[in-house]
């Protein structure tokens, strides 16, 4: 990969020769490609739960005051574990339960293993829980209640963590949908807005029009 000319309307990076991005997340010449969406897809996990809570006395299956373990038994009595010195005390009992109002404003106390180098962020890959990221062999039912076993970064509603919250929000809609989670954002949202290539798993058929993920070489950047 070289940098290409920093101006607006010139590529920012090119492939042997060929331009491939404008700016970060645009293609230069999407085509028929397929890419890969990671963060901005937590988006669709919120919209999908949005999409339960109530629009009228006569419907809504989820309220933003309502606690995760009412969905989730396995998040009942959940510990917040302080870094820092105050680590070494051990857990604390959770002041008050994750609402929805946390998981979508991401300050359920929940973290990435991959963000956090401390004991909670230890404990998370010691003990498999999965950051959504990569392949994995476990159900999302699996997934979130390995993850609901391990004690929180903070209280409830006190801090800010980019986390597995959305994660923890697709299991919601599957138990208050009574749908597996691709299945409900397939019939609630991407059939009809069309969205005939989004999903989950990229059909073998549809592997040829994946787009190539590019990193640093470690060397040359």
């Amino acid at each position: 990969l070289a940098q290409a000319a920093l101006s607006d309307d010139e590529p920012r990076l090119r492939h042997e020769g060929r331009r491939i991005l404008l700016q970060s997340g645009m293609l230069a010449n999407p085509g028929d490609h397929l890419v890969q969406v990671l963060g901005k897809g937590t988006l669709v996990e919120k919209q999908g739960a949005i999409g339960l809570l109530p629009k009228s006395d006569a419907e809504g299956k989820l309220l933003l005051t309502d606690p995760v373990s009412k969905f989730i038994p396995a998040f009942k009595g959940q510990r917040v574990l302080a870094a820092g010195p105050d680590a070494a005390a051990g857990p604390v009992p959770a002041r008050r339960d994750i609402n929805m109002r946390d998981l979508l404003s991401h300050r359920s106390g929940l973290t990435y293993g991959f963000l956090n180098g401390g004991a909670v962020g230890n404990g998370y890959r010691a003990n498999g829980v999965t950051d959504g990221l990569t392949a994995t062999s476990m159900t999302l039912a699996e997934a979130i209640d390995t993850l609901a076993a391990e004690p929180l970064v903070s209280q409830p509603g006190a801090a800010w963590n980019y986390s597995l919250s959305t994660d923890v929000l697709g299991r919601v809609v599957e138990v208050a949908s009574g749908q597996p989670f691709d299945v409900f954002l397939r019939e609630r949202i991407f059939t009809p807005l069309r969205m005939t290539d989004t999903g989950f798993v990229v059909p073998d058929a549809k592997w040829p029009r994946l787009a190539t993920v590019y990193s640093p070489d470690g060397a040359s950047g």
